[in-house]
């Protein structure tokens, strides 16, 4: 579920990040939005479907775990990427944008696919474990949003 909330956490934040953080355009955003922060987003979520697509392979070749382990340490790397960037290095974000989406893909896909293999078959108590997942994503993600934008 973490990575989850990274996931919603980054792509909601993201915008706000590279305009206020990097200065990407010191234009006045309210009537046009810049190419550099629509591209952000595309990048992600185009690397996203990338890490999806090659989740399967991944897992075949190690484990699980592993998989799950590599896709946290490369959004370790990407949140580390993205705290010492500033407006002179703002093309890096791209790459870490991309790592990003590629290592949210990975560990979304991995950690739903762990939550099945626990469930089974049983369709009583699977709904139930997806329905709390579920709703513990939604609490997490908006008490997390609320006092990261309410402070």
């Amino acid at each position: 579920m973490g990575v989850r909330i990274t996931n919603n956490i980054i792509m909601t934040l993201l915008t706000f990040y590279a305009r206020y953080t990097l200065v990407v355009s010191e234009q006045d955003i309210s009537q046009t939005i810049p190419f550099q922060l629509a591209l952000l987003p595309l990048v992600m979520y185009v690397f996203s479907v990338l890490g999806s697509s090659l989740i399967d392979g991944i897992v075949k070749r190690t484990s699980r775990k592993k998989t799950y382990s590599l896709g946290a340490v490369m959004l370790i790397i990407s949140s580390i990427m993205l705290y010492f960037l500033t407006h002179d290095t703002y093309n890096w974000v791209f790459l870490a944008v991309a790592i990003s989406g590629f290592a949210q893909a990975i560990c979304m896909n991995t950690g739903i696919n762990m939550i099945s293999e626990v469930v089974g078959t049983s369709g009583s108590s699977g709904a139930f474990v997806f329905g709390m997942y579920s709703l513990l994503d939604k609490f997490s993600n908006g008490f997390l949003i609320f006092f990261l934008l309410g402070s």
